[in-house]
């Protein structure tokens, strides 16, 4: 055999061999990316879901504690008044007991030299009122005072002013005078009730 055949055989196999060796290279370094990026791009989804799961708890937790903060707050401005709530029942009555509109306007026909003489509180609600409020019902209160006309700015102005807002609707009077020179009033007002039985229930 001679010397150039054995060469060209011997270049063949080495060909052959680094063929072999650069599929094998390849065929690892295959499975080593395979073995390696594979768990590691689980490892990374692993770690994206947990930290998903860490902001979701992160921003639950934050919202715990705005309401809780909340809660603490409004407790507190409940505490401070709670005792004037307890007197919502008497200023906005759900069972017909206006027995401190009654007081308060005694004490007003007083003050501005009036004598109350009658309060006559219809029961039911007036029809075709406008509401400006959500929880309360509009009622209707009629008193028959006596007094000077002069005092009657004043003695509309305090009725007004009392706790309960209430709302003159009409006025009349007569124009005989009694043996004190008084005048007969009769004022008619809007007054506002509670029709839920179990409003007060938790103060």
């Amino acid at each position: 055999m001679s010397r150039e055949k054995i060469t060209h055989d011997a270049i063949i196999i080495i060909n052959e061999k680094k063929r072999e060796v650069a599929i094998f290279i390849l065929i690892t370094l295959l499975v080593l990316v395979i073995l390696v990026a594979f768990p590691i791009r689980l490892m990374a989804l692993k770690v994206i879901q947990i930290n998903n799961e860490i902001e979701g708890k992160r921003q639950i937790k934050e919202q715990l504690e705005t309401k809780i903060n909340n809660f603490t707050q409004l407790n507190a401005e409940y505490q401070e008044i709670r005792e004037d709530l307890e007197d919502f029942p008497l200023v906005y009555p759900n069972q017909g007991d206006y027995s401190l509109f009654v007081a308060n306007l005694d004490e007003i026909c007083n003050a501005n030299s009036f004598r109350l003489r009658s309060v006559n509180i219809n029961r039911e609600r007036l029809r075709g009122e406008e509401n400006p409020y959500e929880i309360l019902s509009i009622w209707s209160a009629n008193i028959n005072v006596m007094g000077r006309r002069s005092d009657l700015v004043h003695l509309l102005e305090d009725i007004e002013a009392m706790p309960m807002l209430p709302t003159v609707r009409l006025l009349s009077y007569s124009n005989e005078l009694d043996e004190d020179d008084f005048l007969t009033f009769n004022i008619s007002m809007r007054i506002y009730g509670v029709d839920s039985i179990g409003i007060y229930l938790d103060i």
